[in-house]
């Protein structure tokens, strides 16, 4: 019976070998197979020559045990995405954890067999077409991070995003300040997507959700056994987003002692893990992010000066959405036509009036309360165009629509369990742990955030491995 393809789909097999018997065996393995397709080279170099080298899943027959990790970086990073099956014997020394570090599917034993090898193939097809979805998904969120993307109708926004395409465009430090709620994320990955390092990884800590002293380790790091017997090794930040860019959320929340720390790493772009004694250098862009008043810190001696000036390379403020009215009208149609179109009401439009009560309001959790209010909205809506009563009670109170005492829509106070981004970031946070076969720090890596950020997500998703 003929070996076939789960999905359906035609896969593209390399197998980089020199062994003649090796490849008979697996040229037997997928013999007469229709949408398996196998291509043989002898080695690496080769294979990365190949005019027609597409590989949907490569197979590597080790000729040179000393050279196999080298090998193995190189085919990742020339093939992204790409399953590498190793073939091992039983006196191999290959590192096994490190590259399930990696998250590579590794270690088919040789002499081969034909259930395991067909099973390996299975399991490498499931992370071929996992980590394509994961990549559709990080297209549709990197999508909405593109700089025509975001509304800037308003004079003060035009000015912002004037700022952001020249930050965009250079690797200066950025520090960016405003109000919770106003953009800081969006901006922070607007100016490195749009950027030279894009393909590289985009990294997230936030200071004010962490003590200090996890601060200090997710952003560097530390040593086997620096914090008791067992230990583990543990890469920090900096070495995650190499080559790429770490937003510094809520910088003001960081201790002094640790501030200095930090200002030695940017000024030497090199640091070393907790309890090590090698200087790594290092190649990140620094964003950093702040809702408090760091100057007025700086004079208070709660944040340190030599830093701030650091930091504050190239600052742009972002303003909260009361001084962009302009903008009320470009958000308010973004939200609804694409929340619209999640529930499946396509065409669904706004009341002038209800567009004049949500221009008055002053919104004080500025896009994350906009969003929250057109999600409910949506929900409540049971014509075709969202009314003033479909907008919460407090808002309506708020532009004297309505008496605070007005119980006239208490039945109607409901929720979705999660908002429609809500849901999105959860099932990517799930294909990635799946596509990485619970390895976290493979999975944020896939995501392109911090595998801090990466176990908050799945607390908050209630996702366990």
């Amino acid at each position: 019976m003929a070996f076939e393809s789960l999905s359906g789909k035609h896969y593209h097999i390399f197998l980089i070998s020199s062994a003649e018997g090796m490849r008979r065996d697996v040229a037997r393995f997928l013999d007469a197979s229709t949408q398996f397709e196998l291509s043989c080279v002898s080695d690496p170099i080769e294979l990365l020559a190949h005019p027609d080298a597409h590989p949907d899943i490569v197979i590597l027959d080790p000729f040179d045990q000393s050279q196999l990790t080298e090998t193995i970086e190189n085919l990742q990073h020339r093939l992204v995405d790409v399953p590498v099956l190793v073939l091992l014997d039983e006196q191999s020394e290959f590192d096994i954890d490190w590259a399930e570090r990696l998250g590579l599917f590794v270690g088919i034993q040789t002499p081969l067999r034909t259930s395991e090898f067909r099973g390996a193939i299975r399991a490498a097809e499931r992370i071929r077409e996992l980590r394509e979805e994961i990549r559709r998904l990080q297209s549709a969120l990197t999508e909405e991070v593109r700089l025509e993307h975001i509304i800037a109708r308003s004079a003060v926004m035009h000015n912002v995003m004037m700022l952001v395409r020249k930050a965009s465009a250079n690797d200066i430090n950025i520090l960016l300040e405003g109000e919770e709620g106003t953009g800081k994320e969006l901006i922070a990955r607007a100016i490195h997507f749009n950027g030279p390092r894009a393909g590289r990884p985009f990294s997230l800590l936030n200071c004010a959700s962490l003590p200090q002293h996890l601060i200090e380790r997710e952003l560097y790091g530390s040593e086997a056994g620096v914090f008791g017997e067992g230990s583990e090794f543990r890469p920090g930040i900096f070495e995650q987003a190499e080559g790429g860019t770490l937003l510094i959320a809520e910088i003001g929340a960081m201790d002094v002692l640790l501030q200095a720390r930090l200002y030695r790493t940017m000024q030497t772009r090199s640091f070393r893990r907790i309890g090590g004694d090698i200087d790594i250098p290092i190649d990140v862009r620094i964003i950093t992010a702040t809702s408090r008043d760091l100057r007025a810190m700086c004079g208070a001696g709660t944040f340190r000066e030599d830093l701030y000036f650091r930091l504050a390379s190239f600052p742009i403020k972002l303003p909260p959405l009361r001084d962009r009215p302009a903008d009320i009208p470009h958000i308010v149609e973004t939200l609804l036509r694409r929340i619209a179109e999640k529930e499946g009401r396509p065409g669904l439009g706004i009341n002038p009036a209800t567009l004049q009560v949500l221009r008055r309001y002053r919104w004080p959790g500025n896009l994350p309360e906009i969003e929250y209010c057109m999600e409910r909205a949506v929900t409540l809506c049971e014509s075709m165009e969202l009314m003033p009563d479909d907008l919460p009670a407090n808002i309506l109170v708020a532009t004297g629509m309505t008496d605070a005492g007005d119980p006239k829509r208490s039945g109607q106070e409901q929720q979705k369990t999660l908002p429609t981004m809500e849901q999105l970031k959860a099932r990517g946070v799930r294909l990635a742990l799946e596509a990485s076969a619970g390895n976290i720090k493979e999975a944020a890596r896939l995501l392109d955030i911090g595998r801090t950020t990466m176990y908050k997500l799945m607390e908050k998703y209630h996702i366990e491995l």
